[in-house]
């Protein structure tokens, strides 16, 4: 991993609502996603500030990242979760890989793919994923949030269309 050379840092009424590391070979312009993400953030945490009991989500530039490492990252973090950590945020992308979940029958995967498949945890049937796609991780306590996924689901899509159309004012 790159070392980071600072945080970037959300404030909410003179509390720290978010961070992120950053990293040298990252440039961070008001224009560029950074500053859509973090709009997306602000309203993410509006929506969720009565939820998240720390009142701090960290937010983490991981950059393109093997599906493999992400995955074994995410249970990790998972297991070694106690009370007090801090929900996070990880955004990055993929190199290229196809994945696919539990219900996906293995016999209807192509045989004949240009990247590895790979099985998830997840539902749902083979997609690939590469460098150009975000790909936003979120790390969240639902039972701390006394939420659950697919409620926490509808609010993060609502939250990121909202923050679509005040960038974009034809986005459906």
């Amino acid at each position: 991993l790159d070392q980071p050379i600072g945080k970037l840092t959300m404030k909410l009424e003179g509390k720290v609502i978010a961070e992120t590391d950053l990293f040298p070979h990252k440039i961070i312009e008001e224009d560029s996603l950074w500053g859509w993400l973090y709009d997306s953030a602000l309203l993410l945490f509006e929506l969720f500030k009565d939820l998240n009991k720390q009142k701090k989500i960290i937010f983490r530039d991981l950059g393109l990242r093997k599906y493999e490492e992400i995955a074994i990252g995410m249970k990790s973090f998972t297991d070694e979760r106690h009370p007090e950590t801090n929900d996070e945020v990880w955004i990055l992308e993929h190199e290229s890989v196809y994945t696919y979940g539990v219900s996906t029958d293995p016999k209807k995967i192509p045989t004949h793919l240009s990247h590895p498949a790979l099985r998830s945890d997840r539902g749902g049937k083979i997609t690939y994923h590469g460098p150009g796609q975000l790909v936003v991780y979120i790390l969240m306590d639902f039972n701390r949030a006394s939420m659950k996924p697919k409620e926490f689901i509808v609010k993060f899509q609502s939250a990121i269309h909202q923050t679509v159309k005040s960038y974009c004012k034809d986005a459906v």
